[in-house]
């Protein structure tokens, strides 16, 4: 069964906290540095969405979620982990800059790795958000840089089944370029995308934009983030917490047929929510089934019947391939025909 889950990587440059006056002991001084981390990364990311239901096991903290459970280490040499498929999972490695230094599970569930050494920290994060009536579960992995002489380049590893890659997104669906926004997204064997990572982008103390990008190198994505002589300490970035998603489903060529004869001419917004319901049956959508769309391309107004008779004719005999685009409300074209307390289109096509 599919599992609903994304990668969010933001990045948080902040003052570095290096002593603690009033620590009685070692293991003191290390959890209130990492709660005044915790405290400064959850200024830039928010806290009310971190799950903080987390068993402490032995060498990880197990993130309980509806149906995914979310693993995060203990050592910050060992992966964060997330089940995808059933025995499939998504494995990625923090920067080793953290790989000698262990997490501090926090109060608001942040778990923090600080390499006083390299003027980083780490804070991982088990997220468990609701849009529109679905849950969508996610880690999000910020990374402090404590001062000018922290690292400029953080490569994040990713340990994937077979068949799965890493592609930017304007390299992953060419007919869709016009929605890009600089997202990483994992696919599948399949073409798939089972995971998106969110884009770049850093703010200084003044507010202004740190130029920050990513790069592919394999299976490890490096985030680059360029300050110079100009650049205000401390540096924040603000994370998107509603990422893209896309996935592909099939149709039976009885299923055209079961949309023609049910949704002719009954507006784009039924007839999108009986594609993506019917391909549903199918195979398991990534977020589940929205119930408000918006319908881009021949089927904007709806298809008239004739049109759905020339569908289902160049249909092959055993499925029609439809691409099912999740994209939230960013500003773009589409944005002004979701309705006020929506915050999701879909763009689909149907070949």
């Amino acid at each position: 069964m599919k599992k609903s889950i994304v990668f969010i990587l933001t990045f948080a440059l902040c003052f570095s906290i290096t002593t603690v006056a009033f620590a009685t002991d070692s293991a003191t001084r290390v959890e209130i540095a990492a709660e005044a981390i915790a405290d400064s990364i959850e200024k830039v990311a928010g806290a009310s969405e971190i799950n903080t239901d987390i068993e402490k096991k032995e060498d990880l903290y197990l993130a309980k979620g509806d149906g995914i459970d979310i693993e995060i280490p203990v050592s910050g040499s060992a992966p964060v982990i997330a089940e995808v498929y059933e025995g499939e999972n998504i494995v990625m490695y923090l920067p080793e800059f953290v790989s000698r230094v262990g997490g501090v599970l926090t109060d608001n569930g942040t778990v923090v790795y600080n390499s006083t050494g390299a003027n980083v920290s780490v804070g991982v994060q088990a997220l468990k958000e609701e849009n529109s009536g679905t849950l969508c579960e996610s880690v999000k992995t910020l990374v402090a840089m404590n001062n000018a002489n922290a690292p400029k380049e953080y490569d994040f590893t990713f340990d994937l089944p077979e068949g799965y890659r890493l592609v930017k997104d304007y390299d992953y669906n060419d007919e869709f370029d016009e929605y890009d926004c600089g997202q990483i997204f994992v696919v599948n064997d399949q073409d798939e995308t089972v995971c998106t990572i969110d884009p770049a982008w850093a703010k200084d103390a003044n507010g202004e934009a740190v130029e920050t990008m990513y790069e592919i190198n394999g299976t490890t994505l490096t985030q680059i983030v360029n300050t110079d002589e100009n650049t205000a300490y401390p540096v924040v970035t603000g994370s998107a917490s509603h990422p893209n998603k896309t996935s592909v489903y099939y149709l039976k060529k009885a299923g055209v047929k079961d949309l023609r004869d049910k949704y002719t001419e009954q507006g784009a917004l039924k007839l999108c929510t009986g594609l993506v319901e019917t391909a549903a049956s199918y195979k398991q959508p990534v977020v589940g089934v929205c119930k408000t769309f918006v319908f881009i391309n021949e089927t904007y107004s709806g298809y008239k019947y004739a049109s759905w008779n020339s569908v289902y004719a160049k249909v092959g005999k055993k499925y029609a391939k439809v691409a099912v685009i999740f994209r939230w409300r960013n500003g773009g074209k589409n944005s002004g025909y979701i309705p006020k307390n929506e915050n999701v289109t879909v763009v689909s096509k149907i070949s």
